[in-house]
């Protein structure tokens, strides 16, 4: 409902007015009388219009008008005229004054006058909700951490925030009045091409201050190169092929790609110095395995018999260990690809020679996004149907979409897991080999958020399920 402050003197004039708004439910009215009663019940209550009546018995409406905008209150303010007074009614819309209505003209009837108290009540709400709404946006633009520019449809420069201006090395936004975003000459070529035509850009950018200061662009107090993150998304209409201007979001990376930079380096270092560790070991464990063979050979004694054929195992679980530790050191270190899953299932039972054992592959053309280790995942699966299965003669492969995403399943016909085992079979050294195949492939699938379980029925083979989460799979 909406509530007017009626100003009026206790006048027959007055009275009317008071009759004249008084419909129930359609306004709260609050009556007064004088200035400082109007300002303080102003002060006092929500106030959504003021109605003040200027009269030959009360012209002390348009003194409140006065009052009010000389304490900067701009409500809506209504001056009701009884007297044909020009002079007056200029005076008031000089004071901002909404609107006047006189006596005897159609917006002095009751519908007319609603009619002018509503929309003026309604536009007055509309501008203090757009001034808000922009009074938010500034504050969210201007004390952003990130850098933000706004451009216009032919890309000069409207706007900018503080952290921009500090990531360009400019100390005010009158040093890029200049500045055009398709003349900066650390965009390429097909990047122009594209905010040309309205694409949204997304792009890590190496951004050359000497650059800007060859082309005079603008000052900047930095030079050498950083590295940006930029993201510029066209401004258009819903529909519209129509670009109004371009919003801009910026950040410095710079630390981020140098600390990259230097664990790519030092994961380097690591990898050779384990890739030359490993071969100089192993060459000796090779050294040591020959000359426990001639041992083998030459010895008849029982007992020191058992000794070398313990030598001998302890060996090869050093080498099972080396072998692990060259697989692990892998994972995660190049990025994730797309990798159609056929493909891989056949390139995985050519390397095992699955000359008895059918392969079964209903996935269609679908993909998986993993780690390029991904194949070892199907390759150790597929060798412990051989090992442990015992009985295998067919191996299932399926992709099924789900409420959550997919699942790709392989399954086998062989004799399955012990109830008791299936808790422990994915924990590192647990199992009847190396124990290290199933650890290995559920770290490798966690890399892009993948799981695996293993929910076959014992006696009639294992089955494994590899739970894929909703944009790491294609069908």
């Amino acid at each position: 409902m909406i509530s007017i402050l009626l100003f009026t003197g206790e006048t027959p004039g007055g009275k009317n007015l008071i009759n004249h708004l008084a419909e129930p439910g359609t306004y709260n009215l609050v009556p007064v009388y004088s200035v400082p009663a109007a300002l303080e019940s102003r002060n006092r209550e929500q106030i959504d219009v003021v109605v003040a009546l200027f009269s030959e018995e009360f012209r002390e409406g348009f003194d409140l008008l006065r009052a009010l905008r000389d304490k900067g209150d701009r409500i809506p303010f209504i001056l009701f005229l009884e007297v044909e007074n020009p002079a007056v009614a200029f005076d008031a819309l000089m004071l901002d004054a909404g609107h006047y209505v006189r006596t005897g003209s159609p917006a002095e009837c009751r519908t007319g006058l609603s009619k002018i108290i509503g929309k003026y009540v309604e536009c007055q709400r509309l501008k203090k909700t757009v001034a808000e709404q922009e009074k938010t946006f500034n504050t969210l633009f201007h004390q952003s951490p990130i850098g933000k520019e706004i451009f216009d449809a032919g890309g000069m420069l409207v706007d900018v925030n503080e952290a921009c201006l500090k990531i360009f090395g400019v100390t005010g936004k009158h040093q890029l009045e200049s500045y055009r975003l398709l003349d900066d000459p650390n965009l390429t070529e097909t990047q122009r091409l594209q905010l040309a035509a309205h694409e949204t850009i997304r792009a890590e950018i190496e951004f050359d201050f000497e650059k800007v200061k060859a082309h005079n662009l603008y000052p900047t107090s930095k030079s050498g190169t950083i590295f940006l993150d930029v993201l510029i998304t066209p401004v258009c209409e819903n529909g519209s092929q129509q670009c109004s201007g371009y919003l801009v979001h910026i950040q410095d990376i710079s630390g981020q790609k140098r600390s990259q930079e230097a664990l790519a380096m030092l994961n380097k270092k690591l990898s050779l110095v384990g890739s030359v560790t490993r071969h100089d070991v192993l060459n000796q464990l090779t050294a040591i395995v020959g000359y426990n063979e001639l041992l083998g050979m030459m010895v008849q004694d029982p007992k020191l018999k058992s000794f070398l054929e313990k030598e001998r195992q302890a060996i090869e679980k050093i080498q099972r260990q080396f072998k692990f530790a060259k697989e692990y050191q892998n994972i995660g270190v190049g990025s994730p690809e797309w990798q159609n899953i056929r493909d891989v299932v056949s390139r995985m039972g050519d390397e095992l020679e699955l000359a008895n054992v059918q392969v079964t592959v209903t996935t269609g053309n679908g993909s998986i996004y993993a780690d390029p280790l991904f194949e070892r995942v199907i390759y150790n699966l597929f060798d412990n149907a051989l090992r442990h299965g015992e009985k295998v003669s067919e191996i299932r492969v399926s992709l099924h979409e789900t409420d959550t995403g997919a699942v790709l399943i392989i399954e086998d016909n062989g004799v399955g897991i012990a109830a008791e085992e299936k808790t422990r079979i994915f924990e590192r050294g647990y199992g009847k080999n190396t124990g290290w195949g199933l650890f290995l492939i559920e770290e490798i699938l966690a890399i892009t958020g993948l799981s695996i379980v293993e929910n076959g029925v014992p006696g009639k083979g294992a089955r494994f399920e590899i739970n894929i989460p909703p944009g790491k799979y294609r069908m």
